[in-house]
């Protein structure tokens, strides 16, 4: 109907053309709504906690995005024609969807995953035809589609034609959603951008801006953004001249200083650029106030309503997204459980700097008004060139500042090694304006020379000269990055070099490890330095599985077994990925039938084996275990290692009595080291405990020796970063297996021999120290290892922490000996040198020592309850519970009556951590009393009454803590199994009452 009336008069609704489509188009709407409302709602899956599904806000949406739709198709010629058929679509599709009928586009064979991708073409056709500029709005909008349509094709076309290195299938819709959106172990945690970390992050990136294209190149990014001018005296005084100027001076000073050595005099070339960012900010607030006022005028002169309410509904949009970002931002941080200290010091600054921001603008705005009337203040761009800037701008700070904050950027060289990537699309754009620059600069030198010539001062016939000069000089500039590439080496040492021709260090990893001595034998060439053992390391066994680990130690060898079909029987899994169920889908496709795979249910089953260990105590805790609507989540890298960890014991159990199996270390895996023997690059799980002869030992100490000569040899490893950090993190790997089985000696050979092929590897230094030099109380010597690091990598924190924590604990053990020749020499000790000794003892991690002096101390006469309850807590902290209760009973019996409820609650949880729950009433009656809006507390009160069979009691304590923590307290309830059981009837009787501000009480979601 809509289609067929857009081509007759908007004002002539009687119109025959129009009728001849308004009465068969109007009939089938009136079917398709009474068969929609005819439609038996299937049964719809419960929402949050069993709660139904509060539609309000779906309906609230549809609503108004329907109204928007309207209201803009009312104020276009025929834009009635496209609303209508398109709003009825939606409500069609949103009463299936309300009815049960479409509960998900799940996957592509699934005829409504289509019916999106057609629906999209209907809605293009009917833009096509019904709008006044409908082609072109079509044609826009079809061709962005196809831009953004490569995000969809990459996946899709990876999973048909790559090798099976995916985790997951992207040509699903889940795996879709999961490559795009997916974190490999831990969530986004984006940077706090109101602390100075945040402004080191951004020198960070701004510093290697520099370093990547170097000061002189860099500046001239800065050049276009000056095409401004004004009028004094008489002339028009250009401010892209003054910034030539500048630049050139900054030049200068830059090449004086490379020439002579040493730092430029009095860092003149920074006061430089310092006046040119002053002109780029005068420019760059120009052109963006002003296109900022043409737009306004253009709008308002229009009396276009339609352009209007698009321009008002859009900014309108974007103004309520920022400012409920900002309010939910600054509401987290005044009353989010665990707010930041601070808070409102925050928010008073940020308040603060957007009053002085607002200022700032609106005294620039009346500013720059009178200077356009006093001195013809203006900018040299015209109104595209100024769009242009103002997008690439945009498009810069996303890609830079807004990357900076997502990523979080930590400064050291590894995290900047990896983070590179990511900042490369800015690097481009910087890239265009350095362009820019060089081609303004050139265009003023060019002005110069004719200005000069025609005033006599030069020589007409030098000016084709120097105008050839000016052009060698701009190559020049330009041509510098590419010499500091061969040249700087600071570049090299913390980026890489830029060149990969020659390289073949991905060839020799793959290679080696797959086919071990027999590939290396077939590449050496005559004149080089055989292997000491032609047949070490041996062949990996036909049909083996290889667990790989690092991004290189699965990608690489997966790539050669596939591509290159170098192996193809071997069997390649990453360890670093089986807790993940898409990618085990794949692995289940892959490898499902030639070898034991976990099922989903194995999945699980592993899952909660590291959930039940940890809470039992007997695996350690190296993730949040957190509950979100009653199931366990886990977050963290280790914890997730943990859980592949298992997986991985479970494939080897099942199939090494058919396969071998081969790792290459990602993360440590504990199991493993008892099966693992030195294989060449890589190691070998062999099927039972297998201790390390000496000819294996002598064997992979010879190749490494041989192995890293080798290497080294080579100028081009020496400037290739990933092959230094590939092959050392496999020579750190052997040297922890070492370590492992405590051959302490090989261990820091091979650690060593990881640090000289990358010296700045935290892995193999921080290993060397904890695994080897500290476990031999060699202090000085981690010391100096560690001094040396810091000095090549002064941004990571972790090198600094670490030689103040063994600086540390060298002096508690002096301490400790010092402390324990008192003791030998009077035979006894004071009560405070004991307290300091358990305290040095318990520093070291020696807590048998430690207990043992606590409680010889507990009981001594007269000892003050302060140092009593001290006692109490420290025995508490290393887990001799036992003993810290009946400290504490010692504690109760003295406790004067001023006592701060921080102790009444640390008495709980000692006597908690004991077991003793009814040694815990007193004193948590007594902090109740002091903290009487603490609902944790009333909680762990209802929790105890529950134990004791005490149902008054407990049931004022739960209506207590849920009137104080109401949805807090729910979900802890939720998540307590002593609470989940008892918690029924109260709550039934709250809801009877009324609600009380709790998720799913009361009329809402019914």
């Amino acid at each position: 109907r809509c289609s067929g009336g857009a081509y007759a008069d908007r004002d002539r609704r009687n119109d025959k053309a129009v009728l001849a489509w308004r009465i068969p188009a109007g009939a089938v709407l009136r079917i398709l709504f009474f068969r929609l409302s005819a439609i038996k709602g299937a049964v719809m899956p419960q929402g949050y906690m069993g709660q139904p599904f509060d539609w309000t806000l779906p309906s609230v949406a549809l609503m108004g995005a329907l109204a928007v739709l309207f209201l803009l198709g009312a104020t276009v010629p025929r834009g009635l024609f496209y609303a209508i058929p398109v709003a009825a679509v939606q409500l069609s599709v949103f009463v299936l969807l309300r009815k049960g009928g479409m509960n998900g586009l799940t996957h592509p064979t699934s005829w409504w995953f289509w019916w999106g991708a057609l629906w999209n073409f209907v809605i293009i056709g009917l833009a096509w035809l019904t709008l006044p500029h409908g082609r072109n709005v079509a044609l826009t909008t079809l061709f962005a589609e196809l831009g953004v349509s490569f995000y969809i094709y990459m996946p899709i076309v990876s999973d048909l034609r790559n090798p099976p290195m995916n985790w997951g299938y992207p040509r699903t819709w889940e795996g879709f959603k999961h490559a795009i959106t997916r974190g490999q172990y831990e969530k986004l945690a984006p940077s706090d951008v109101f602390t100075k970390k945040f402004l080191f992050q951004l020198g960070t990136y701004f510093t290697d801006l520099r370093v990547q294209f170097t000061l002189i190149a860099a500046t001239l990014g800065f050049i276009p953004f000056t095409l401004w001018s004004f009028k004094a005296g008489g002339r028009r005084i250009r401010a892209l001249y003054v910034a030539s100027a500048l630049y050139l001076l900054t030049c200068v000073v830059v090449v004086l200083s490379e020439v002579f050595g040493g730092e430029p005099v009095l860092r003149l070339d920074k006061l430089f650029i310092a006046g040119i960012l002053l002109l780029l900010l005068v420019g760059a607030t120009t052109i963006m106030f002003r296109q900022i006022e043409e737009f306004a005028r253009r709008t308002w002169r229009a009396h276009n309503l339609s352009e209007g309410l698009t321009a008002g509904i859009t900014l309108a949009g974007v103004a309520a997204i920022v400012g409920l970002f900002v309010a939910k931002g600054i509401l987290s941080m005044m009353s989010g459980p665990g707010a930041a200290p601070g808070a409102g010091a925050k928010i008073g600054a940020l308040a603060l700097a957007l009053i002085i921001l607002a200022a700032v603008g609106t005294g620039w705005f009346f500013f720059r008004r009178w200077a356009e009337q006093q001195v013809d203040f203006r900018s040299d761009m015209d109104t595209v060139t100024q769009q242009w800037l103002i997008s690439t701008t945009a498009g810069f700070l996303v890609m830079s500042v807004l990357l900076v904050v997502l990523a979080n950027i930590k400064g050291d060289l590894q995290d900047m090694f990896i983070q590179k990537v990511k900042f490369i699309s800015s690097h481009g754009l910087f890239a265009i304006w350095i362009g820019y620059g060089l081609v303004f600069g050139l265009a003023v030198g060019n002005r110069l020379l004719k200005a000069l010539v025609k005033r006599g001062t030069l020589p007409a016939a030098l000016l084709r000269p120097l105008r050839a000069g000016m052009l060698c000089a701009g190559l020049l500039v330009a041509a510098i990055p590419v010499y500091e590439n061969y040249t700087n080496e600071y570049l090299v040492f913390s980026m890489s070099g830029a060149e990969q021709n020659g390289h073949d260090f991905g060839w020799q990893f793959g290679n080696y490890q797959l086919r071990g001595a027999d590939a290396i034998m077939e590449e050496l060439e005559a004149d080089e330095e055989p292997l000491p053992n032609p047949l070490f390391p041996p062949e990996m066994e036909p049909n083996a599985i290889f667990f790989g680990g690092t991004d290189p130690g699965r990608f690489v060898p997966t790539y050669m077994i596939y591509s290159a079909r170098v192996r193809p029987d071997v069997f390649l899994i990453t360890q670093n990925a089986l807790a993940d169920n898409t990618y085990m889908n794949t692995m289940r496709d892959l490898y499902g039938n030639p070898i034991w795979i976990p099922t989903p249910d194995d999945s699980a089953r592993a899952f909660q084996i590291y959930v039940d260990e940890v809470q039992a105590g007997k695996r350690p805790k190296n993730a949040d275990l957190t509950i979100e609507n009653g199931r366990v989540q886990v977050s963290g890298a280790l914890g997730v290692m943990e859980i592949n960890g298992i997986l991985c014991d479970m494939i080897f159990q099942k199939n090494k009595s058919r396969h071998a199996f081969y790792i290459e270390e990602s993360y440590v895996i504990n199991w493993m080291f008892p099966y693992l023997t030195p294989h060449g690059l890589i190691m070998k799980i062999n099927a039972e405990r297998t201790p390390i002869e000496r000819a294996t030992l002598q064997d992979d100490m010879m190749f490494w020796d041989w192995y890293t000569r080798h290497l080294l040899r080579s100028p081009m490893f020496r400037r290739d970063l990933p092959a230094q950090k590939s092959f050392s993190k496999l020579r750190s790997a052997i040297a922890g297996l070492y370590a492992a089985r405590g051959m302490l000696g090989e261990s820091e050979r091979a650690f060593q021999e990881a640090r000289t092929l990358y010296p700045v590897s935290p892995e193999a230094t921080f290993r060397l120290i904890q695994e080897v030099l500290l476990r031999q109380a060699r202090y000085a010597e981690a010391i100096d290892i560690l001094d040396e690091y810091n000095r090549r990598d002064p941004n990571n924190g972790r090198g600094f922490d670490f030689a103040s924590f063994i600086r540390r604990v060298r002096e508690t053990e002096a301490k400790v000996r010092e402390l324990t020749a008192k003791a030998q020499a009077s035979k006894t000790l004071a009560p405070d040198d004991a307290f300091e000794l358990a305290m040095a003892y318990r520093e070291l991690g020696q807590n048998e020592s430690a207990a043992t002096y606590l409680n010889q101390l507990a009981g001594l006469p007269n000892l003050s309850v302060e140092r009593l309850f001290e006692i109490g807590t420290l025995l508490g902290s290393l887990k001799k519970h036992a003993d810290a209760a009946k400290v504490m009973d010692n504690v109760m019996a003295r406790l004067p009556a001023n006592v701060p409820p921080e102790q009444l609650m640390e008495i709980v949880r000692v006597y908690g951590e004991a077991g003793q729950p009814d040694k815990m009433i007193v004193p948590l009656s007594r902090y109740l009393q002091l903290r009487p809006n603490d609902w944790n507390a009333w909680l762990d009160m209802a929790t105890l009454s529950a134990m004791r069979q005490q149902q008054q009691q407990m049931q004022y304590a739960l209506r207590k803590a849920l009137e104080l923590g109401k949805s807090q307290a729910l979900q802890r309830i939720q998540e307590n199994g002593v609470l989940r059981q008892v918690a029924g009837p109260v709550l039934q009787q709250m809801m009877q009452q009324g609600p009380v501000g709790l998720p799913g009480l009361g009329p809402r979601g019914q």
